[in-house]
């Protein structure tokens, strides 16, 4: 089953869609806030894509295993390209069981990022929380999703916004309505080397509705936080990040 379709591809990703995200701190907030590397005995990152969180997450752990599983093999190329001494599959997510118990993994956090989880339907991420759960290696999951109920409270649909990143440029986006549950999300990166652009398709998903559909799914324990590791002040308060455990911490 191919989830990954609707979401950003290719190797211009890191210009576009990453740039909204501090990789080093979000590192941070894997290894300093939910001690990660000391609760589990790995890390996955899936979708990878080109490697960022995976080669931030080596820097500050040399020692910790970490893999990489990803359906785009242009992706994986310049993942592997960045010397991170871990090691990279390519599959789709929802053969995470059969991948992560080919690797011998045991104990692993498995990170699912940059709102993967919003770009798929409903009954697409309640099967991918059952699916990680399942996994008989995956005792932790943590990912980020939308929070809808600020943005609709502080984003007016068909507006354009802009805001300053620290990293260089300026981000502008816009979001159209387009059913109850999803919208279409234009996101415009203008730097001094020129705009480039990405059209998503997000599919809303309540932070209460994720967390209830975590618990049924079969996690012991959920609970959610602020994506404090996010560029700008918009984007941090604009995501929550949820992390599931299948037993007490």
């Amino acid at each position: 089953m191919n989830t990954t379709t609707t979401h950003p591809r290719g190797n211009s990703y890191d210009d576009t869609v990453g740039r909204v995200i501090d990789y080093e701190k979000l590192a941070a907030f894997l290894i300093d806030c939910l001690l990660v590397t000391r609760q589990f005995r790995g890390v996955w990152d899936v979708p990878c894509g080109t490697g960022r969180l995976l080669s931030a997450m080596r820097k500050h752990c040399p020692d910790v295993p970490l893999f990489g599983l990803d359906i785009s093999p242009q992706q994986l190329e310049t993942a592997r390209s960045r010397s991170l001494g871990c090691t990279l599959y390519e599959n789709d997510v929802f053969a995470l069981p059969d991948v992560m118990s080919a690797s011998g993994s045991n104990r692993a956090f498995v990170h699912v990022g940059f709102c993967f989880f919003n770009s798929i339907p409903h009954a697409a991420r309640v099967s991918l929380l059952s699916t990680v759960f399942q996994t008989p290696g995956a005792a932790g999951l943590g990912f980020e999703i939308q929070n809808s109920q600020f943005q609709e409270a502080c984003f007016v649909c068909g507006k354009w916004y802009t805001q300053k990143l620290s990293s260089g440029g300026f981000l502008r986006s816009r979001s159209t309505r387009i059913a109850p549950d999803k919208k279409d999300l234009e996101l415009e990166f203008l730097t001094d080397s020129g705009k480039r652009t990405v059209n998503e398709r997000i599919f809303d998903w309540p932070v209460e509705q994720c967390v209830s559909d975590c618990f049924a799914a079969g996690w012991f324990s959920v609970e959610r936080m602020k994506a404090t590791y996010r560029e700008t002040e918009h984007n941090l308060n604009s995501h929550w990040f949820v992390v599931c455990r299948k037993e007490s911490a």
